[in-house]
């Protein structure tokens, strides 16, 4: 709810790939993907054109995969002063 309030329909980078395996998506910073919520729009996550390996928050925050060169803004995490 965070993320998908303050993207407001804009394309926003998350932090998650597929890159190195397809299929096997796996977070940036090391957490694991299988034991952490998921949000995907329907029919996603699809590689259209065998080249879609990053994953960015989309319409209604639903996330997509596109290729990873495609201009987004992008979303970073950071830790909560004390």
């Amino acid at each position: 709810n965070f993320v998908m309030f303050r993207t407001r329909n804009e394309r926003f980078w998350i932090g998650l790939t597929d890159e190195n395996s397809e299929g096997e998506w796996e977070w940036i910073d090391g957490t694991d993907y299988k034991t952490t919520f998921t949000f995907w729009k329907e029919g996603e996550p699809n590689n259209s054109g065998n080249n879609e390996d990053c994953a960015h928050v989309w319409i209604s925050g639903k996330w997509n995969d596109v290729y990873c060169t495609y201009e987004c803004y992008y979303v970073c995490e950071k830790p909560l002063p004390p």
